[in-house]
């Protein structure tokens, strides 16, 4: 799985698969992608999980990530940075009403464009990376955009989010690693 030097290992426990969250179908010999964005100098981070066995890579080059994809053959790719600015405000309407029940769940504000190049301390510069990214990726992927469709895929992803609905409950950011491990141990 995965070519390029990709680093393979078993997973001992079972993870929570995307069937367990939702009712959509997916088989375990998917193979799925995860990407963690970081600015120019942190650059990308991505894991791939297929039949239970996962590689991963690093790369300062979206387009590496994209062909590492592709390499994976990766039918669903999650990427955890906006997947567009805001229209108009200093955030976007999903982070406005990113919520389980009636408790808000923190997170980052997107803003306009021009807000984030007018930003001084180059706060957005992880934004500014997931952008080039989404741009390789949507030459190979469709983005979605909240309709079923076949064929390969691209979304953004929240993790803190998918921590608190698994969890039934917003949970705190941090202690970010020990609450996230905790939250898949207890899905097995």
């Amino acid at each position: 799985m995965c070519t390029r030097s990709a680093r393979i290992e078993s997973i001992s426990s079972r993870p929570a698969t995307i069937t367990e969250m939702q009712d959509t179908r997916i088989s375990e010999e998917t193979s799925v992608v995860g990407i963690d964005v970081g600015g120019e100098r942190e650059g990308f981070h991505a894991v791939a999980l297929r039949n239970r066995i996962f590689g991963k890579t690093t790369s300062r080059h979206a387009a590496e990530i994209v062909d590492w994809c592709l390499a994976c053959d990766a039918k669903i790719v999650a990427v955890d940075a906006p997947c567009g600015w805001s229209k108009s405000t200093s955030s976007r309407e999903a982070e406005r009403d990113l919520k389980l029940g009636e408790e808000r769940i923190h997170c980052f504000a997107t803003p306009t464009l021009a807000q984030a190049l007018a930003h001084r301390k180059r706060f957005y510069d992880w934004v500014f990376n997931g952008d080039r990214l989404y741009r390789e990726l949507t030459r190979h992927y469709n983005l979605f955009a909240g309709n079923r469709r076949t064929g390969t895929v691209c979304f953004e992803t929240f993790p803190h989010a998918i921590v608190c609905a698994l969890s039934g409950r917003v949970v705190p950011a941090k202690p970010k690693v020990p609450n996230r491990r905790k939250v898949l141990r207890d899905q097995c």
